[in-house]
């Protein structure tokens, strides 16, 4: 398998479009593992809405984050109740993160990047055809609107 990529595009406040991809990388295609975004909070320090329509603010995400990796850890196809692989590992890249490890990010995105180990046959095949073009946490949120003057 070549390294896989797909597109997905995240829209700033300023309504420019962002280029993130979910791949595996050269090496690794044998091994099921797929790199991706599980959700980004900003990119060049501008608010992302996802494609959900959602915002989370990386004060936010990292906290579940942490409680993902605690409680669940499960990688679920389309959100079904079946288990088709799990997190293996999970990095939170915000101000506070990348300042302790000294890491600069093209774009100075920050969000919540994970791999995915793909255990299930049927959706790592479809991981290799392209039919998975992004992830996404699959959370329950609970918010509130706000005014335009907020």
């Amino acid at each position: 398998m070549d390294e896989q990529k797909r597109e997905l595009y995240l829209e700033d406040e300023a309504g420019k479009l962002h280029e993130l991809k979910i791949y595996a990388l050269d090496g690794e295609e044998d091994k099921r593992l797929v790199h991706g975004w599980a959700s980004v909070s900003t990119v060049a320090g501008k608010q992302v809405t996802d494609s959900k329509g959602n915002q989370i603010p990386t004060h936010v995400l990292r906290p579940a984050a942490h409680n993902f990796m605690l409680e669940s850890r499960e990688a679920r196809s389309d959100h079904d109740v079946i288990r088709a692989g799990d997190v293996v590992e999970s990095f939170v890249f915000d101000e506070l993160s990348k300042k302790a490890y000294g890491i600069t990010l093209v774009n100075d995105i920050e969000g919540w990047a994970v791999v995915l180990f793909i255990r299930d046959d049927a959706v790592w095949a479809s991981v290799k055809a392209g039919q998975y073009p992004a992830l996404s946490i699959g959370a329950e949120a609970y918010g509130e609107f706000l005014d335009d003057d907020d």
